[in-house]
């Protein structure tokens, strides 16, 4: 009976210190870790440069249908029925192109990113989960997502997480 009490409260005890111990809590601005290190700066100006052409296209198609529209207000008057309604299914021709290349050109930057972002994304899993075991953080969050309202700035990692993120980038170019 006695070894059982001494046993209960040695238990009791354990658990207790056991209880108190601290959890180790960091946070981190996961947007700013990828677009403010080198490797997402580099994927930022990739997905950039190939953008800026299918930019360009779009940005000409819409000043295509700009003068159109504005042919068909001066022209309105003067135009006979046939003539108005031909330019109108014109006019609505291009409306219909250029949303469906808007579409295309957002689909297709869409997937530029992905594709640029990926391999990035896969080495910053990585460093996280080494500078979280390399510092003994229990968990390590990102304060954009949603269900956290307030953080210390004792807590942000961000910085750390970058020059992390920038060395691991650079070993694996190796």
């Amino acid at each position: 009976m006695r070894k059982a009490l001494i046993l209960t409260a040695i238990i009791v005890l354990v658990s207790a210190s056991l209880a108190r111990a601290e959890v180790k809590i960091a946070t981190c601005k996961l947007q700013d870790v990828i677009t403010k290190s080198e490797p997402g700066s580099a994927a930022i100006k990739d997905i950039e440069a190939k953008s800026a052409s299918l930019k360009g296209q779009v940005e000409k198609m819409k000043k295509d249908i700009e003068h159109l529209q504005e042919e068909l207000q001066k022209q309105n008057v003067v135009l006979s029925q046939q003539a108005k309604a031909d330019k109108e299914l014109e006019f609505k021709r291009k409306v219909r192109d250029y949303q469906d290349t808007v579409q295309a050109y957002q689909r297709q930057v869409k997937a530029e990113e992905e594709k640029v972002r990926e391999p990035v994304i896969d080495v910053l899993q990585q460093v996280v989960i080494e500078f979280g075991k390399k510092n003994g953080y229990d968990i390590i969050l990102d304060v954009v997502s949603p269900g956290i309202l307030y953080t210390s700035d004792n807590l942000d990692v961000t910085n750390q997480l970058i020059v992390e993120l920038n060395k691991a980038w650079r070993e694996k170019k190796k």
